[in-house]
């Protein structure tokens, strides 16, 4: 038995799993890929650095990197760089992910929403033919370098799909 510090009487493992997990915070919900952008960029004006922050992307693939036929790799000029060059190479390696920076904070939404639309379509220019099935992106998620990173649906950054960077679920 164990003593749950509230109320001060002894529950039993099984009562205090329950308690716990009733405290627990929901899981993360996703966010539309322009509402992502705007959290990222609403929070990086709330905790400003002494130092630009860049926003990142990072994309789960559904392709297996192991296999020589199902690596992705390819380049893409942004149209507005990422701050300091605008051309950003991006490859899977070991695990199925891609992650790079689209732009900066002090950039703007218009321009980082371009930059995201520029990477996203490369990357699904650069689907190998080996990646078979119907989706070939698993997960999403927008970040800015030292900020809380917001999950994305899937449907609103595939290209193919005709919610592409839409705000509407």
């Amino acid at each position: 038995m164990l003593a749950f510090p509230l109320r001060r009487r002894l529950l039993s493992h099984e009562a205090l799993r329950h308690v716990v997990t009733m405290v627990q915070p929901p899981p993360k919900s996703k966010y539309t890929v322009v509402k992502a952008v705007q959290q990222v960029l609403k929070g990086a004006q709330e905790r400003p650095r002494k130092f630009v922050e860049s926003v990142e992307i990072a994309l789960v693939m559904n392709v297996d990197p192991r296999k020589a036929d199902q690596i992705v790799r390819g380049t893409v000029s942004l149209p507005h760089g990422t701050g300091k060059e605008g051309e950003v190479r991006f490859r899977t390696k070991k695990t199925p992910e891609i992650s790079a920076s689209i732009g900066k904070v002090d950039f703007g939404e218009e321009k980082i929403m371009e930059n995201l639309r520029a990477f996203v379509s490369a990357v699904q220019s650069a689907k190998p033919e080996g990646a078979t099935g119907r989706q070939y992106f698993k997960a999403a998620a927008i970040s800015s370098t030292m900020g809380k990173g917001f999950r994305v649906l899937v449907d609103t950054i595939d290209p193919r799909s005709p919610k592409f960077m839409q705000d509407r679920e």
